[in-house]
């Protein structure tokens, strides 16, 4: 078992790096203390952070794979539902088919994945861009 990595982060910047520097993610987990964000704001970050770098596609590649399977063996029965059943090229074809969507499934669950951490990194870097202003005026207020 591989052992896990805590990265803390407290900036978009500090995330950019991270995402910058690691395409895969699956040993890393998230702290996340943004300052001047609230508890559940942070919690909720760095459980959207810890589910995407948890995530390997694998999920996505196996219900595009079911789905692919299901539509392989409707087709040719449909097609096939009078004549003698051509084993071989259904077997071969299915084979090709389910690969080629595992493939594609496990890419878009990646590619989630980033985007994810992307969409994560402009909250973020919008809170933070924020959060000198309201600091700012709380000081400048006459008592």
């Amino acid at each position: 078992m591989t052992k896990r990595r805590y990265v803390t982060i407290s900036s978009a910047s500090e995330l950019e790096a991270v995402r910058k520097s690691h395409w895969f993610f699956f040993n890393l987990q998230a702290v996340v203390q943004v300052p001047g964000a609230s508890r559940e704001q942070n919690l909720g970050w760095q459980r959207t952070l810890n589910d995407a770098f948890q995530e390997c596609g694998c999920s996505q590649g196996a219900f595009l794979s079911i789905l692919t399977l299901g539509g392989m063996v409707g087709g040719y029965a449909v097609y096939f539902w009078r004549d003698a059943f051509p084993w071989r090229s259904f077997f071969f074809s299915t084979l090709a088919s389910l690969l080629i969507a595992g493939f594609l499934g496990k890419t878009v669950g990646l590619i989630r994945a980033r985007l994810t951490i992307a969409r994560v990194t402009r909250e973020i870097r919008k809170h933070c861009a924020e959060y000198p202003k309201v600091v700012s005026s709380l000081f400048s207020r006459q008592y």
